[in-house]
């Protein structure tokens, strides 16, 4: 476990308290704070209701082969480190991620990207549908003094905060400027029919076999314009960003939540099958009733709800399960779903339901182990953190992740998008490829400030 010589000062006593002060900040944008702000800095929103942050009071970075594993290793270090703050309104939030693989090494595109890391944040503005934005400053320390410190820095910061950045002139021709296939097609027929022999064989029902595309740009995006493109383009799905240091940027709209405790509930949600979308009315639910009908989506759909079943199962308790699945909506591109929840057991908060759920079936594959490792002898790149969880936990167990898809990797003006498919027996290599790249485009687009040609 890693901390930086200038938060260690402020941690190493596990009891020395932290001051939050709140201040209302009714105009401000979460685009206007991440302009402002330096990183690390993020981005979080679910179902409307959105947290920007940036510094750090407290970092947690987890390597490879720390303890039993990267997410019990942040929840031991949590337990270290904070002392009380449940209460609080808002109590305090660790923003960040997991790598996918447990033993993910920070290196290379990923080098700023550990198999864990986490920051409680110095800053943070939240706000949401129907809800007052506030700015929220933490500060080390207890007391007058530091509750003095506290609510300068939030006036000072909430007087810097004025409008976001304006988004960049859409489809603008040079935005991208070249794009390259790291997996060729043929390599990815090859993969698929290795998975289908393996299937067949009974080695595993299902594994999720991805790509990426590396995309060069014309200019350096900036990241506050970019997460304004990605909340308008991406409505109901679940977006995020994560700027760890500056010039290295994961952001993303998942369509799906991996793990959320809310109040005394557990939830997940099943999330696989895939069909696009038609701007015809009728296209567009005549797409969607085959989807519904499909017997194959429905087998792969079933494969991760039996799995999501079994896991929340485990952590006691019956639970409660839509008992159909239905259409899951978004730009260009529709899916299955099946909501899962159960109630919490004492002491299981969102790291626990965490720990047992990732990875699920609509990432790796159903059974976990074997699908891991066809995905380690058939992928030739290093997925880092693409479908690993982001997202947030506070310190009374409450908190909401989702796995990093429909995502890019930005480092300076070259990008590393990602995009898997679900096979199970019945895939088609040539269909899978076309469904990767129905989910590389909205990435594609963003990338490029409008629609992609």
């Amino acid at each position: 476990m890693s901390i930086s010589t200038s938060q260690r000062r402020d941690v190493d006593d596990a009891a020395t308290p932290l001051t939050r002060v709140a201040v209302p900040a009714p105009d401000a944008t979460p685009e206007a704070f991440l302009s402002a702000c330096p990183s690390p800095r993020g981005f979080w929103q679910r179902d409307g209701t959105w947290n920007a942050w940036s510094g750090s009071v407290i970092g947690i970075r987890v390597g490879a082969g720390e303890g039993r594993g990267p997410i019990a290793a942040v929840a031991r270090e949590v337990s270290l480190r904070v002392a009380g703050g449940a209460d609080e309104d808002p109590p305090p939030r660790f923003h960040g991620g997991f790598a996918f693989h447990a033993d993910h090494r920070a290196a290379g595109a990923w080098s700023d990207f550990p198999a864990a890391r986490f920051d409680l944040p110095a800053a943070e503005l939240i706000g949401g549908v129907g809800a007052e934005t506030r700015l929220v400053v933490t500060v080390p320390g207890s007391g007058g003094p530091a509750r003095a410190r506290a609510r300068r820095r939030a006036e000072a910061l909430a007087g810097r905060l004025g409008a976001g950045p304006a988004e960049g002139a859409p489809g603008r021709a040079d935005a991208v400027r070249g794009r390259s296939e790291p997996v060729s097609r043929d390599t990815w027929r090859r993969g698929v029919e290795a998975a289908l022999e393996a299937i067949r064989a009974g080695r595993f029902r299902k594994v999720v076999l991805a790509r990426p595309l590396d995309v060069a740009l014309a200019r350096i995006p900036d990241p506050a314009a970019l997460l304004l493109r990605l909340r308008r383009r991406e409505e109901g799905s679940f977006p995020f960003l994560f700027e760890p240091v500056p010039g290295s940027v994961l952001f993303g709209a998942s369509p799906e939540l991996v793990a959320l405790r809310s109040g005394n509930r557990l939830h997940a949600m099943a999330v696989a099958g895939t069909a696009p979308r038609s701007p015809d009315g009728a296209e567009d639910e005549r797409l969607g009733r085959e989807l519904l009908d499909s017997a194959k989506e429905r087998t792969e759909h079933a494969i991760g709800v039996r799995d999501m079943r079994e896991r929340l199962a485990a952590l006691g308790g019956d639970p409660e399960v839509d008992e159909q699945p239905h259409l899951l909506r978004l730009r260009g591109i529709q899916h299955l779903r099946t909501d899962l929840s159960v109630r919490a057991g004492r002491g299981h908060g969102v790291l626990d339901l965490l720990e047992v759920m990732h990875p699920t079936a609509a990432v790796s594959g159903y059974p976990r182990q074997p699908a891991a490792a066809f995905l380690r002898e058939r992928e030739s790149f290093e997925r880092g953190w693409y479908a690993g969880p982001v997202g947030w936990f506070d310190a009374a167990g409450e908190g909401a992740f989702a796995p990093a898809l429909r995502c890019a990797l930005l480092r300076g003006d070259r990008a590393r998008l990602f995009a898997g498919a679900g096979l199970v027996e019945g895939s088609d290599p040539e269909r899978e490829w076309e469904e990767t790249a129905l989910k590389l485009r909205p990435m594609l687009e963003i990338l490029a400030g409008g629609p992609e040609a």
